[in-house]
């Protein structure tokens, strides 16, 4: 059986042409731009080049001498003036036809003998899909702010071919398949080996954003961070008395899920942010606890987090001032301030950073200047370019005279970690702790992508004043403790040191 297909007539006001490499075309523009508005743009069109023209009073015939402009015919100098007036325009033209596909509109009116106004757009030929394009966004956020310009040893030239790989794994893949579009992109930012470079979803992304924005009052009271070794989300510390000490959860155990959400590649932020919810709305989770995984739902509740307790201890009978901080936020520092207070006339200073996974990070520097001397270096952020922001302590009403103590151990990260190397480094304070920190020295910013999804990037490390970079090593104490676990009193810890 015979089929047929009728080709429906195109207006004869408007042709479309598709050209590759025909220096024909090249040929025709030459011969009838005839002046500098023989190609306006079209409004309603962005233009593919910028136009570029020599002034109509210098056209090549003018320039030339007047004996040699005599000797030209008429339509020589014709000619002449059109060539001239565009061709900065015709040699850009003949450099992108040869090279790529084109799509040329001519729109003249067919009531007009005026020439067409001519616009080209490139040919969908080499137009990428949107699963090609959202892998190449991703690729191109990494590379504009990652702060390991050798891409974890691979290099440049390695990183692109990462690109090419991913561009061309998902080159069969429809939109309905975007769970295979969004592995291949963690594949590829799996070859960074970077915990906090993290591709985020549309619905991962919203929830962190509108967590940012302030989000709901209430919670289940842990605090979190994410395990370099495993990439998972874990539970640093649990707040006393909340719903995840109360249905079990414990320090170390990981979060796997949250109310349906896989999170075994999300940030421990967006953790957070879905833990978060109205007072008494029910939260269903999934985590790790001592090898096994367990399902359990917990109530949110409004948790009453007292960033910093203070209280005195008695230690070979001096009197002792404790400071216990559970986490950093913009208001620590005042109440550390108002801390400080409280314990005035002591003997010495603790300060109770076991559990600590950070928060707010200039709260850690803000703490740091209460006891530093004025100009004294805190902490450098290092970008990718090498250039450094260095913090200075300012020194007002700083103590820097009370001997000091900082008690760590293995949850202690982030804005901890900058508080307490910089006390360290500037022999300020002495460390004590049963091992090493966390060791996060990795800034990260969370760029968001036209489709909705994100992208965390790491974009800058600190440095600890004399120049150690701590990321995943961590700071290790001066007075190593066995017995100073997260449950052991500080009277136990400081035992034989104060």
């Amino acid at each position: 059986q015979k089929h047929t297909i009728e080709r429906p007539q195109r207006p004869r006001h408007c042709h479309n042409i598709r050209i590759m490499k025909r220096l024909g075309f090249v040929a025709f523009l030459a011969l009838f731009s005839c002046s500098s508005n023989a190609f306006p743009p079209t409004p309603t069109t962005r233009s593919v080049f910028q136009r570029d023209t020599i002034p109509t009073r210098k056209t090549l015939h003018q320039l030339l001498p007047t004996d040699e402009r005599e000797k030209k015919a008429p339509w020589t100098r014709l000619l002449s003036s059109r060539l001239s007036s565009n061709v900065v325009s015709v040699a850009m033209i003949m450099a992108s036809t040869l090279f790529l596909p084109w799509q040329l509109e001519l729109g003249a009116t067919p009531n007009t003998n005026a020439l067409p106004a001519i616009h080209l757009t490139p040919s969908r030929a080499n137009a990428l899909t949107e699963e090609q394009a959202l892998v190449a966004d991703v690729w191109k956020e990494v590379t504009r702010q990652y702060v390991d310009t050798t891409y974890n040893g691979l290099g440049e030239d390695g990183w692109r071919q990462k690109r090419l790989d991913a561009v061309k794994a998902v080159t069969n893949i429809g939109p309905d398949d975007k769970e295979k579009v969004y592995s291949t992109i963690r594949n590829m930012l799996a070859a960074l080996n970077d915990p906090y470079t993290r591709f985020l979803t549309p619905e991962q992304y919203d929830s962190l954003v509108n967590y940012a924005k302030g989000g709901s009052a209430g919670g289940v009271g842990v605090s979190l961070v994410v395990d370099p070794a495993s990439g998972n989300v874990v539970v640093a510390s649990v707040s006393k008395d909340g719903p995840a000490q109360k249905g079990g959860i414990v320090p170390g155990d990981v979060i796997l899920d949250v109310d349906g959400m896989d999170m075994k590649a999300a940030t421990a932020e967006l953790v957070a942010a879905k833990c978060r919810g109205e007072p008494g709305s029910n939260v269903n989770m999934s985590i790790r606890h001592n090898g096994k995984t367990m399902a359990m739902t917990l109530k949110r509740a409004k948790i009453k987090v007292n960033p910093v307790e203070a209280s005195t201890i008695m230690i070979d009978n001096k009197k002792i001032g404790l400071l216990k901080v559970a986490a950093f936020s913009q208001q620590t520092t005042s109440q550390i301030v108002d801390a400080l207070r409280n314990v005035k006339g002591t003997s010495a200073i603790v300060i109770d950073l076991r559990g600590n996974a950070g928060g707010y990070m200039p709260a850690g520097v803000d703490v740091a200047k209460l006891f530093l001397e004025p100009q004294t270096r805190i902490i450098s952020e290092v970008d990718k370019s090498g250039r450094a922001t260095v913090y200075l302590s300012d020194g007002v009403g700083s103590d820097t005279k009370t001997p000091l103590y900082i008690l760590v151990d293995k949850r202690t990260a982030s804005a901890s970690e900058i508080l307490s190397a910089a006390l360290q480094d500037n022999h300020r304070a002495v460390i004590v702790g049963a091992s090493e920190t966390f060791g996060k020295g990795r800034i990260q910013n969370v760029q968001g992508l036209e489709d909705g999804s994100g992208v965390a990037v790491t974009k800058a490390k600190y440095m600890t004043p004399t120049g150690k970079d701590i990321h995943g090593v961590g700071i290790t104490p001066e007075r190593k403790v066995p017995s100073c676990g997260p449950d052991d009193s500080a009277e136990t810890c400081l035992d034989g040191i104060i």
